[in-house]
């Protein structure tokens, strides 16, 4: 036989693709806070996997084209399930970064305008007495003149 190629595609059982599951999100450390929903994802990626597997064979007896779906497909499904959750991860920490930044400028902002009340409290009087003083001395300058 010359340029022919054998497709064996057999299908994990759904006990190996669940323990396969729960090992990756193990090993990764995903999601380590919550162990509940770490371990509800693992669950749900074999039930993924053998869904699309029987909806392959269905598109087969309604297209009469083949999908393989197979362990390597199961493998990559997770792999970018990680990374779509780092990448997520990563713009959680960039937002809740800008978000401290925020509030930090918010609070130095607030603690520059007390400072500037408390400096306005204590001028307030000096122009007022200022002010005044002005008021009489133009008076003084209007009945000098004879203008008032």
């Amino acid at each position: 036989m010359n340029c022919c190629t054998l497709d064996w595609f057999d299908n994990w059982p759904e006990e190996a693709l669940r323990t396969v599951s729960r090992q990756f999100f193990q090993a990764n450390s995903m999601m380590s806070d919550n162990s509940e929903l770490r371990e509800a994802i693992a669950d749900m990626f074999p039930q993924v996997h053998q869904g699309t597997h029987e909806l392959s064979a269905r598109f087969f007896e309604e297209q009469r084209r083949r999908v393989y779906i197979t362990p390597k497909t199961f493998l990559d499904g997770l792999n970018l399930f990680k990374d779509q959750l780092d990448r997520k991860q990563q713009e959680l920490t960039a937002s809740l970064a800008r978000l401290q930044d925020g509030i930090r400028k918010l609070g130095e902002t607030n603690a520059q305008i007390s400072q500037l009340q408390i400096t306005l409290r204590e001028l307030v009087p000096k122009l007022q007495e200022e002010n005044r003083s002005a008021e009489s001395q133009a008076s003084q300058i209007k009945e000098q003149t004879g203008l008032a």
